[in-house]
C-alpha cells in the first residue's frame, strides 16, 4: 500500500486487514510505504510487516519499494483509501488458486443520506472507474488492472527489475503500463466481485476535472516511456492529438461555459430531487463529455507544449490550469458550493 497524505483512513485499512477472515493456511505480510507526507501508522496486533518512509516519488517507486520488500506468493495492492470486506483477502487467494495470473475486485464508491448528483455521477457511471464494463467472473485486459483492489502472482513479475515505471509519475497510468508488461493485452485479468473493499474518497467537481487534466499530462508521459501500451489505449499520438486539440480549445470556449454552468447547476443539487438519481447521473455524464474532454486536452497541451513539465510540479500545475482556464475558472461557478472544497491529497 503506497500511501501520502491519508493516515486516518490507512489505519482504519490496516484495522480493517488485521480482522480479515482467513483459514490458517492464509497469512498477510502488509507493507505500507509513505511516500514522503503521512503520519507513521500502527500495524495493529497480530499482523506481521512493515512502515517504510521514502521521500516522495510517486505511486509506481512506492510500489516498487513495496515488492522488493515483501515476499509473499500473491501481491496484492490497495489503495489507502479503501476498507476492505472481511472476506476479501481469502477472496483473492481462492480467485488466483483457480489459475488466474491476476485478480481485480469489486470497489464500489462509499455512499451517505445527503449525496449530490454528482455523487451519484461519480459511483453509476464510467467517469473515473469503468466498473460497470466488469464481467463478474469474467476475464478482462490490462486496461481493468485498477490498483486500489488489484492482485497478481509474484511469478507474473519475475524477472522484471521495475515492475512499475517510476518514470510515469506522480500517478495514472503507471498501473495500466505495469499490467500491460506483465500480463500483454490478452483478457486474464479475473473479475471476483467477492474481493470487495468501498473506496472511501468523495471528489468534488474541481478535483474531478483537475484529475482529468492530469491524466491528458500523463497520456503524453506514458507515450514517452512506452508507446506500445499508449497505442493499446489511445488511436493518436499525444503530438497529433494536440495539433488538432489547442486550436479547438479556443473555439469551444463559449460553448463549453454554457455547458459547464448547466453540468455544475446539475451536479449539485441533493440526490433526493431526482425521481431516478441513477439514470440522471447517467443523462450528466453523456452531456459532460464534450467538457470532460476539454480537460484532457489542456493537460496534454500543456505538456506537449512546455516540452515536459518536471514531474514533481504536474499536480501544481493541472490546478493551474484548471483555475486559469475561461471555462473551468469562473468565479461565479467555483464558489457555488461549500461541496467544492479541495481534498488535502490529489
Amino acid at each position: 500500500m503506497p500511501s501520502r497524505g491519508r493516515s486516518s483512513k490507512l489505519q482504519s485499512l490496516l484495522d480493517a486487514l488485521a480482522a480479515q477472515a482467513l483459514p490458517e493456511s492464509i497469512a498477510i505480510e502488509v507493507i505500507v510505504v509513505i511516500d514522503g507526507d503521512g503520519d507513521r501508522p500502527v500495524l495493529p496486533d497480530g499482523l506481521a510487516g512493515q512502515v517504510i518512509e521514502v521521500e516522495f516519488g510517486g505511486a509506481a517507486n512506492a510500489r516498487n519499494v513495496g515488492i522488493k520488500q515483501s515476499s509473499g506468493e500473491i501481491l496484492l495492492f490497495m489503495n489507502d483509501d479503501v476498507m476492505p470486506d472481511q472476506g476479501c483477502v481469502q477472496a483473492h487467494v481462492a480467485a488466483i488458486s483457480k489459475g488466474h495470473r491476476a485478480v481485480v475486485g469489486d470497489s464500489p464508491w462509499a455512499s451517505d443520506n445527503e449525496q449530490s448528483l454528482f455523487d451519484v455521477f461519480i459511483a453509476h457511471t464510467p467517469s473515473v472507474f469503468d466498473a460497470r464494463s466488469l464481467v463478474p467472473h469474467g476475464l478482462h485486459d490490462f486496461r481493468s488492472a485498477w490498483t486500489l483492489n488489484f492482485s497478481i502472482l509474484r511469478s507474473a513479475i519475475e524477472g522484471i527489475n521495475e515492475p512499475f515505471n517510476h518514470e510515469i509519475r506522480p500517478v495514472y497510468f503507471e498501473d495500466l503500463e505495469f499490467a500491460f508488461r506483465c500480463l500483454g493485452t490478452d483478457p486474464v485479468i479475473y473479475y471476483e466481485p467477492a474481493a470487495r473493499v468501498v473506496h472511501h474518497h468523495r471528489v468534488c467537481i474541481g478535483e474531478y476535472f483537475k484529475r482529468e487534466i492530469l491524466l491528458g499530462m500523463m497520456s503524453a508521459v506514458l507515450f514517452e516511456h512506452n508507446r506500445d501500451c499508449h497505442d493499446a489505449i489511445f488511436r493518436i499520438t499525444p503530438k497529433e492529438h494536440a495539433s488538432i486539440a489547442e486550436p479547438m480549445l479556443k473555439l469551444d470556449a463559449p460553448d463549453h461555459r454554457r455547458l459547464f454552468s448547466v453540468f455544475t447547476d446539475r451536479a449539485h443539487k441533493p440526490a433526493s430531487v431526482y425521481q431516478d438519481p441513477i439514470a440522471e447521473s447517467q443523462l450528466l455524464h453523456t452531456m459532460h463529455l464534450p467538457i470532460k474532454r476539454r480537460a484532457f486536452r489542456l493537460g496534454l497541451c500543456a505538456e506537449i507544449n512546455r516540452g515536459g513539465i518536471d514531474w514533481d510540479q504536474r499536480i501544481a500545475i493541472a490546478a493551474d490550469l484548471y483555475r486559469n482556464d475561461q471555462v473551468f475558472g469562473q468565479p461565479a461557478i467555483n464558489q457555488a458550493s461549500p461541496n467544492r472544497a479541495e481534498p488535502t491529497h490529489a
